[in-house]
């Protein structure tokens, strides 16, 4: 992950979001810290085609 993506994902998640889109990939973040994202291609299930791409710790530092 580059930096700029991850200053990105750094802002959003200081600023409450859970669920947000960057680029062509939408992110989600859970209770546990997990933050996973998906290309957007017509056809993908909620489900399908995840992949954890860092852990959002109690600091509020992104860990890769």
């Amino acid at each position: 992950m580059n930096k700029n993506t991850e200053k990105a994902i750094k802002k959003r998640l200081c600023s409450g979001e859970t669920r947000f889109y960057i680029g062509k990939y939408y992110y989600e973040a859970n209770v546990n810290g997990m933050i996973r994202r998906r290309e957007q291609k017509p056809g993908y299930l909620p489900l399908s085609a995840w992949e954890v791409v860092c852990q959002w710790d109690s600091v509020n530092r992104v860990i890769i």
